[in-house]
């Protein structure tokens, strides 16, 4: 989480939908206390695990040091979204992030690489 934090200090950045997914972390985590790693385990992503390991405290201190070190979309030199938000959209350089596996999701990294237009950084 550290390496995160110094990477939000480090650009200005937007996030797309920052917002809607801060309200969605705030509410599940509040959800997640009462279940148990088998109910966590059927989500499809890793969002619940990983809120299952902080404390509403620490996603707080998280979220509010995020939104503190964004920006405007016009002032922004990185601009983050999901592959599924940035579908139909493209730009010069684009990176695509380490928790992709382009063996197991194919069609999404496929989307993921068609974005970029000159640059693709594959982490």
């Amino acid at each position: 989480m550290e390496t995160f934090i110094k990477y939000c200090k480090r650009y200005k950045k937007w996030i797309n939908n920052f917002e809607k997914q801060s309200n969605k972390m705030l509410k599940l985590i509040d959800a997640i206390q009462y279940m148990d790693d088998d109910e966590i385990k059927l989500f499809e992503d890793d969002l619940p695990k990983f809120l299952s390991s902080i404390t509403k405290n620490e996603l707080e201190n998280l979220l509010d040091t995020i939104e503190n070190n964004c920006v405007s979309f016009t002032d922004a030199t990185c601009k983050m979204y999901t592959i599924h938000s940035y579908k139909g959209l493209e730009d010069d350089i684009i990176k695509i992030a380490d928790d992709l596996d382009g063996d197991e999701e194919e069609n999404l990294y496929y989307v993921a690489l068609t974005r970029g237009k000159k640059i693709i950084i594959d982490s």
